[in-house]
């Protein structure tokens, strides 16, 4: 996610972080991705502010978006870690006309945010999702079964992730699912 919005907004943007403390380590490992990679590039972080919601939800994405709306003129990116918090978001951006955001970001595999994604409306605020591998389910009944065999098992397996944005949106959305 990080990569992605600094190929969209550049050098010395203001960029919020939307940080949920409350979902455990889901939150801290994907922050400290973004701030990793980050630090790898070099990226000057001065311009980077956090807040803090209460849970992924839509209704706190636009509760905390639309707060800081208010209190920042200007906000280059949103590096929102879930589908249904950067909805939020964008709801709040919408009702507050803002045009200043030219990427946020999310996770999870939401096809309504994937609609939104290859939208009109997801394109000019280049939306994208981080989309986690399902493959990780396999990879976690291997371990499992590695240990109940006492064999030797990695203490982490890191499986990247796809960054889902409107070039390649449409190899992700899945007509058959209106659940979520």
């Amino acid at each position: 996610s990080a990569k992605y919005i600094l190929e969209k907004v550049g050098d010395a943007a203001v960029i919020a972080v939307m940080d949920v403390p409350s979902s455990g380590s889901v939150c801290e490992l994907r922050k400290q991705g973004f701030y990793d990679y980050l630090a790898e590039v070099k990226y000057d972080t001065s311009n980077i502010f956090e807040v803090t919601l209460e849970s992924f939800a839509r209704d706190d994405g636009v509760a905390v978006m639309a707060d800081l709306l208010e209190a920042h003129p200007q906000i280059d990116a949103v590096y929102s870690m879930d589908d249904e918090t950067s909805l939020g978001c964008i709801q709040a951006i919408k009702e507050a006309g803002r045009t200043d955001i030219k990427a946020i970001t999310g996770g999870g595999g939401c096809q309504e945010y994937f609609k939104l994604i290859a939208s009109d409306e997801g394109k000019a605020i280049g939306a994208a999702s981080a989309l986690y591998s399902p493959a990780m389910i396999q990879d976690a009944i291997k371990v499992a079964i590695q240990v109940m065999n006492g064999e030797e098992a990695p203490a982490v397996t890191v499986i990247p992730t796809t960054i889902v944005s409107a070039e390649n949106v449409a190899d992700h959305l899945d007509p058959n699912n209106n659940v979520y």
